[in-house]
C-alpha cells in the first residue's frame, strides 16, 4: 500500500471511532476481523498480485461493504461475494479505485505545463516591452521642454 492508499483508507476509518453507536462499533469490529481473511481470499484468487495491491483492494472492499453501510452486509455474505469474484473483476475494481488518482495526477501535470507556458509568455512580453522602451528612449523624436512646458521635436 502506498502512503496515498493508507491516507485514503484512514479517511473512512478514523471518523467512525468513538461514535457511541453500537451498529458502527460492530461494523468496526467486523472490519478489523475481516482484514486477514479478505487478504487471504484475494491472494488466492489473484496469485500474482502485489502485496500492497492485495491489502489496498481488500481494505477498500471492506470499507465499502462493511464500514460505509453498517449492518447492510454480514461478514459471511461479504466473504461469499469475494469468493465469487474472478481475478479480472478484482483487478478491474483495483484499477477503478486508482483511476481518480491517475486522473488527478495528469490534471496536475497539465495545469503545471499551462502555468509554465503562461509564465514564459509573460516573461517574453516583459522582455519585449523593455526592448521597446529602450528603443523608444534611443529613437524618440519628441522631448519635453521644461522651459516651455511643451513637447518639441528633437533636434
Amino acid at each position: 500500500m502506498t502512503p496515498e492508499d493508507k491516507i485514503s483508507c484512514l479517511a473512512y476509518i478514523v471518523p467512525r471511532f468513538g461514535s457511541n453507536s453500537p451498529v458502527i462499533e460492530q461494523s468496526l469490529k467486523n472490519f478489523i476481523s475481516g482484514l486477514e481473511s479478505t487478504f487471504t481470499m484475494i491472494r488466492k484468487i489473484c496469485a500474482g498480485m502485489d502485496e500492497g495491491d492485495v491489502q489496498y483492494l481488500g481494505t477498500e472492499l471492506l470499507i465499502s461493504e462493511i464500514l460505509m453501510k453498517p449492518g447492510y452486509t454480514s461478514k459471511d455474505a461479504f466473504a461469499s461475494w469475494i469468493g465469487f469474484l474472478s481475478e479480472s473483476e478484482l483487478r478491474a475494481i483495483l484499477q477503478e479505485l486508482r483511476r481518480p488518482r491517475h486522473v488527478a495526477r495528469s490534471e496536475i501535470l497539465s495545469m503545471q505545463d499551462e502555468r509554465r507556458a503562461e509564465q514564459e509568455r509573460i516573461e517574453t512580453m516583459k522582455e519585449k516591452m523593455l526592448e521597446q522602451q529602450s528603443a523608444a528612449r534611443k529613437d524618440r523624436s519628441l522631448i519635453f521642454n521644461t522651459r516651455t512646458g511643451k513637447l518639441e521635436l528633437k533636434k
